[in-house]
């Protein structure tokens, strides 16, 4: 479904991303690993449309995406729940939901699609009109889940859901996108916690400095004594 071949970018004159080659299938969780400063948000960003690559070549459902304007991405399917959530804190639960669905694509699911959200997350629903800022941290994940739905997503970015959590919320959460997979939507997941990525994982990359070093099944990276060492912590 979405395809990486040889990217690199950066910001301005500074390159980030050296050389990225990755495939993200539909129905399938692939993990992005690394420290702090290894690029994994500057890779969200690029294929989000945010940030323009210098080299390389990106595919979504067999077009080329590289050009295309954020917002033409978000109406194929492409869809980036960034790190931070990044809600409207004084607009409600609801309102931050809806401007999920606002391509053209969307905009007629979006009361089916909102009803669906609230089966899924509850707490949402009994905070619908409640300000999106007032929320606890793990309500907020929700609500950025949530609203990246409601644009009907073939693949969905998703930059450290789980940061910032408390460990009961991180496994809800966890729990939610392995249920997001389960429908068939293909997964990009960020994240730090390596042990809760790789064993909710189909595949993985391991970046170090932008670079790649490591990728394969993540039960078979599970196994790899640098990974084992670097980033599980035995």
């Amino acid at each position: 479904m979405l395809e990486i071949e040889r990217l690199e970018a950066g910001y301005g004159d500074v390159a980030v991303l050296h050389g990225i080659d990755l495939t993200v299938e539909a129905g399938a969780v692939t993990a992005l690993l690394g420290s702090n400063g290894a690029g994994k948000t500057t890779l969200m960003s690029t294929l989000a449309g945010l940030i323009a690559p210098s080299a390389g070549r990106l595919r979504f459902a067999g077009q080329p995406i590289e050009r295309l304007p954020a917002s033409r991405r978000v109406e194929m399917g492409l869809v980036l729940v960034p790190e931070g959530r990044m809600l409207f804190p004084d607009s409600s639960v609801e309102e931050n939901l809806l401007l999920g669905a606002y391509t053209h694509a969307a905009r007629p699911m979006a009361r089916a699609r909102l009803s669906e959200i609230y089966a899924l997350f509850p707490r949402l629903a009994e905070r619908r009109r409640q300000r999106a800022g007032s929320l606890s941290g793990g309500e907020q994940q929700m609500a950025a889940l949530g609203r990246g739905l409601m644009a009907g997503p073939k693949i969905l970015l998703l930059d450290e859901p789980s940061l910032g959590l408390a460990p009961k919320m991180a496994q809800l959460v966890f729990e939610t996108i392995a249920a997001i997979r389960a429908q068939g939507i293909g997964i990009l997941l960020a994240e730090q916690d390596a042990h809760a990525a790789l064993k909710l994982a189909d595949s993985a990359l391991v970046l170090e400095n932008g670079r790649p070093v490591l990728a394969g099944p993540a039960a078979q990276l599970r196994a790899n004594t640098q990974v084992r060492e670097s980033y599980l912590g035995l």
